[in-house]
């Protein structure tokens, strides 16, 4: 039990580190990804006869990924905690705090890289994504 429980916050601090990563590059970095994936899901949805315009699409796989990157990063601390202690309403209140403070944190962190800004819809959707990685933890989680 203990060792899945080191498993679990090995995990948190893991992606923990890929979210100051991400928001650490630059805009140019940001954007070379972003772009890569956009175009890769473009060619997709063409072949599947699906037209999209390819700059709705990059802009919306952008903020996609600011919901995404928290609402795993609020799922991860949630289990983690989950596994650690027992009081889940306690569990709820320190993930929600934590996950908050880094969502926050995240933007002020882009707002240093060059060629970034920090974006108050942004900051909304990592709020939203920590809420719902939360909400995805307790109902994964609930004992029948």
């Amino acid at each position: 039990m203990a060792i899945k429980n080191a498993l679990r916050w090995l995990l948190v601090l893991a992606w923990l580190y890929l979210v100051v990563y991400l928001s650490r590059q630059s805009g140019v970095e940001s954007a070379e990804i972003s772009s890569w994936i956009a175009r890769t899901v473009k060619k997709a949805l063409d072949f599947c006869g699906i037209s999209v315009s390819y700059g709705g699409l990059h802009l919306l796989l952008r903020k996609v990924a600011h919901f995404a990157i928290h609402f795993v990063l609020a799922w991860l601390t949630y289990l983690a905690l989950n596994g650690t202690f027992s009081g889940q309403k306690c569990n709820i209140v320190i993930c929600f705090i934590f996950c908050s403070i880094i969502a926050i944190f995240d933007e002020s962190i882009q707002s240093m890289a060059p060629g970034r800004v920090a974006q108050f819809c942004d900051g909304i959707l990592n709020l939203f994504g920590v809420q719902s990685g939360i909400l995805f933890g307790v109902l994964t989680t609930r004992k029948h």
